[in-house]
């Protein structure tokens, strides 16, 4: 009784947390007529794609695509090489005021991005990086984040290997490319999980610095089928639909790796 007790209540949560993922598919798939009839249709007898390839027509959905491309992936690797390279140095190597620089680094978490908005809008206007991709990219390079997850994991390494590297001749770059990286794999597929979601569904900075609608990132394209007064529910679902794909891919393509580094970390924090 205790497992089917367990066991239902997995299932349960899984069917409450997947309803909302359920329904938006099923209302990608019906028709404009059917999506306020009340009562609703759970499945529409009149299955259509159409809303998929009005998507397409009605705004440059591509466009928006490439562009948060263009924003997520420069941004993750960046804040894996960077997050790597300063856990690395926080958790390996001494020197004065060490700790102090790694607090300071983590109370950077503590301050939200609509304190720092204004400077960071400041500085980016008078570099002329409005409306450019330089915007949507440099401000986020890294995160106190990445540098404590990194470092937590790091510190399971053991310091005989460092030191038996050193006592060969190699150099600390190359310590840090093919010791350290290739040890720290699964912490980086978590942050690959972490920070790619993380920009790809970002949109109060892309809306300050952005006003080109060929420059808009997905987020804010989703923004573009809600009206002052009115909603194309059928439109925001399939795009909703295919905004989440790249996120999906990504996940399961990391997900072991994913598991295995929060397990790893979890244990040294």
């Amino acid at each position: 009784m205790r497992s089917v007790a367990v066991y239902g209540g997995i299932v349960f949560f899984i069917l409450f947390a997947t309803i909302p993922l359920i329904w938006m598919i099923l209302t990608s798939i019906k028709p404009a007529r059917e999506v306020m009839l009340y009562p609703p249709t759970i499945i529409s007898k009149q299955v259509t794609l159409g809303s998929y390839v009005q998507v397409w027509h009605t705004v440059p959905f591509g466009r928006f695509i490439l562009n948060s491309l263009a924003q997520t992936l420069p941004v993750t690797l960046a804040t894996l090489f960077f997050g790597a390279m300063m856990g690395y140095i926080f958790s390996k190597h001494k020197f004065p005021g060490r700790d102090l620089i790694f607090m300071i680094v983590l109370s950077s978490l503590m301050v939200p991005i609509i304190i720092r908005i204004i400077p960071l809008y400041l500085m980016v206007s008078s570099w002329g990086w409005i409306d450019t991709y330089w915007a949507l990219i440099i401000p986020e390079l890294t995160t106190g984040f990445a540098v404590f997850l990194l470092r937590q994991f790091i510190q399971t390494i053991p310091d005989e290997l460092i030191e038996a590297a050193k006592i060969d001749g190699a150099s600390e770059f190359r310590i840090f490319f093919t010791i350290i990286i290739p040890l720290i794999v699964p912490a980086l597929a978590a942050m690959i999980i972490f920070r790619f979601m993380y920009m790809w569904n970002y949109f109060l900075w892309p809306l300050v610095v952005i006003q080109n609608m060929d420059m808009r990132t997905l987020p804010l394209g989703l923004a573009l089928f809600q009206g002052r007064y009115t909603v194309s529910y059928q439109l925001l679902m399939a795009a909703s639909v295919i905004s989440i794909l790249p996120v999906f891919v990504v996940f399961l393509f990391f997900q072991r790796h994913f598991i295995r580094g929060i397990a790893l970390t979890g244990i040294k924090a």
